[in-house]
């Protein structure tokens, strides 16, 4: 075997050479045609009866009257369902699952507010179940997506955060684990603002393990495995990020937030549930 030939089969052997251009001209259409895909689907996804009908009596009884409908580009639902590889089974009960467990979070921890707002909201995984929690309250919603916020709008009677807006509680549920340093620090001043003296803010972070380092970035996310979604964020600016506790605390304190409380409860599984006060 001749040194080239040796040289591109080896190179192909590892990935670097004619199958690692391959790979890449295959992933190309695959987003492609996936992008195709999602123009022709309806804004409110057709879930398969018998799969939705068995996630919703699932949730607790108290629930069950929300909305069901899920948009088209909620990638709550949709990373997921393509990591599993279709199973609408297991993700449509966690997608629903989560989002209600949330809200009855939020109801034991502040269940006379009269004003809510879903800070980074997204298409309502926890948006539709804060009718149901909070049946009294203003409903507010504010997302970087437009097409979020116009659906929680249309679908859940939520409002568009105005300016001058104060509330009484904030969630930002799966928001600090995609900001950098910098944007998390103009994410939590907003919330300050936002919130009324005396007010709570529920947030969730990815909480390192004592040996890494204070904040620590991953490309990935459930944006970039789905390039055909509407709206898409800013790769330069939304990762996956995890955080120390001492580096979280002090931001909040930096912040001016007063009391700091790390909750026993988890969103998604995965992420540390905090109460700020202000």
């Amino acid at each position: 075997m001749g040194y080239h030939r040796l040289k591109t089969w080896l190179q192909n052997k590892v990935g670097i050479g004619e199958n690692r251009d391959r790979l890449n001209q295959l992933e190309a259409r695959v987003h492609a045609l996936a992008a195709l895909h999602h123009l022709h689907l309806p804004e409110v996804l057709r879930l398969p009866d018998e799969v939705l009908s068995a996630a919703w009596h699932s949730l607790p009884i108290e629930f069950q009257g929300a909305e069901r409908g899920i948009h088209r580009s909620d990638p709550m639902l949709l990373y997921p369902l393509a990591v599993s590889g279709g199973d609408w089974s297991r993700c449509l009960t966690e997608y629903y699952q989560t989002g209600a467990h949330m809200a009855e979070v939020l109801r034991q921890l502040a269940p006379a507010s009269q004003s809510v707002l879903d800070f980074g909201g997204g298409f309502g995984r926890v948006g539709r179940f804060l009718l149901l929690a909070f049946p009294d309250a203003a409903r507010w919603v504010v997302d970087p997506k437009p097409q979020a916020v116009a659906f929680q709008e249309k679908a859940f009677g939520a409002r568009a955060l105005q300016t001058q807006t104060q509330v009484e509680l904030v969630f930002a549920g799966s928001v600090f684990t995609h900001l950098q340093p910098e944007d998390a620090r103009t994410a939590l001043e907003r919330i300050y603002q936002v919130l009324q003296p005396g007010g709570r803010a529920v947030l969730t972070a990815h909480i390192a393990s004592p040996s890494s380092p204070s904040w620590e970035s991953h490309p990935w996310t459930e944006e970039t495995a789905l390039p055909e979604l509407e709206d898409s964020l800013s790769k330069a600016r939304y990762s996956s990020v995890v955080v120390s506790d001492a580096a979280w605390q002090d931001l909040l304190q930096t912040v001016g937030f007063t009391s700091v409380q790390k909750t026993d409860a988890r969103f998604g599984g995965t992420q540390a549930v905090w109460v700020a006060r202000r």
